[in-house]
């Protein structure tokens, strides 16, 4: 495991109960993606095609009562997780701010000041929706993948054999775009605090600027 996947983990175990309980509602959801197939199945050939009216009755207040309670578990899942990264990222925040105010005044005379809070400000934002949304989602994404795989092998297994040939291209496809969208996150966040830096400047120096008529210049 890498450094950063630990430093990320230290960040998020005072939160333990909160992941624990989004992972209880992704294991929930799952199970429900794994019987809803089933439930298709049902409503096709019991009610459907055989048009029993009173049996539908039934079916639309099952798919009511289920619908509630997934999207419940779905907020649950949502809730916790945004929980959970919202409050790490504050501790990291904390931290940060914590370790600026004990930095060498040499420090802050090779850092811009814009850069440095575009740093605390939007590059932990980033790291607070890979805690919050991305982590949890994929746990989510894989749960409901391996139910879903299940039930098409006991369906038919033709297409689950299939099945087990296609996922582990698309594995390969998004590990391989993973890494180019995190160099391209990278230079944009430098870009981003350069950005900063520079309207940082510009407005703390707004008497400079209009002193010297400088407006269109900027």
């Amino acid at each position: 495991m890498s450094k950063s996947y630990k430093r990320l983990l230290k960040l998020l175990q005072p939160y333990g109960r909160y992941i624990l309980g989004a992972m209880v509602s992704a294991f929930v959801i799952a199970g429900v993606m794994f019987f809803v197939p089933t439930l298709v199945e049902k409503l096709i050939d019991d009610i459907l095609l055989k048009k029993n009216l009173r049996l539908l009755n039934w079916f639309v207040l099952l798919g009511v009562g289920l619908g509630l309670f997934l999207g419940f578990f779905i907020y649950a899942q949502k809730y916790l997780a945004s929980f959970a990264g919202g409050g790490a990222v504050k501790d990291l925040r904390d931290k940060v701010f914590t370790h600026l105010q004990r930095l060498s005044f040499g420090f802050y005379v090779k850092w811009k000041t814009g850069e440095l809070i575009s740093r605390t400000i939007n590059d932990i934002a980033i790291l607070e929706r890979a805690m919050a949304k991305n982590l949890i989602d994929a746990v989510l994404q894989i749960l409901i993948l391996i139910a879903l795989t299940v039930r098409i092998f006991l369906f038919n297994w033709y297409l689950a054999l299939f099945t087990f040939i296609i996922v582990p291209l698309v594995g390969l496809a998004m590990v391989k775009f993973g890494h180019q969208i995190r160099r391209a996150t990278v230079r944009m966040q430098a870009k981003l605090g350069h950005l900063s830096s520079i309207l940082q400047e510009k407005i703390t120096g707004i008497r400079e600027v209009k002193s010297f008529s400088r407006e269109d210049y900027e």
